[in-house]
Order: structure tokens, then sequence, then C-alpha cells
């Protein structure tokens, strides 16, 4: 038997997973967002944090889910979270994009 937390986890998940024809379509552009981001790893100061929010939160939102739910929990929308303008969280928002 699954305990309540194991459920609404599994319940989450189905609900928010994205849909993945639509995640294929958004591939490339993800991809060059992760190269971008990968150079400010070493050097940020080229970099605006809110654009890539932005962009990273357009491509999120565009992504609809499988069950219908309102927001899908894809990379771009965790990799948009993550971005805070230091060089450790362009390099945690490039790894998600990287195994998303």
């Amino acid at each position: 038997m699954l305990g309540q937390d194991a459920a609404w986890a599994i319940r989450t998940y189905i609900e928010t997973r994205p849909d993945g024809d639509m995640m294929e379509e958004y591939a490339d552009t993800l991809k060059a967002i992760r190269d971008e981001l990968e150079g400010y790893i070493t050097d940020a100061s080229g970099a605006d944090p809110d654009a890539i929010k932005a962009q990273l939160s357009e491509i999120a939102g565009s992504i609809e889910t499988l069950s219908g739910a309102p927001v899908a929990d894809s990379v771009a929308y965790r990799a948009a979270n993550l971005i805070d303008g230091t060089p450790e969280a362009y390099k945690e928002a490039a790894e998600t994009l990287t195994i998303g």
C-alpha cells in the first residue's frame, strides 16, 4: 500500500508531465539556451537573467501537459525558476536543460 504522500506525488507527476511532442518542438531552442547558459558559468557579466527567464517562461507556458493540467513541469519551467543571475544558477539551469 502506498501512503498518501506517495499517492499525491504520483498524481502530481502524471498531471504535470509535459507533452513529449511539444517538448520536441522546442528542443533546438532549449539546446541553444543551454549553450548560452554554459557560457555564463565562468563569466556572467553579459547575461540578462530577466530576459533568459522570460524566454524560458514563455516556452514553459507554451508546453501543454498530457493530462490537460494548466502547468507542465517541463525542463523549461524548472530552468526558468533556477535562474537568479549567479554563475551557479546558470550552471544548474544548463544542467537541467541537458538532463531534460
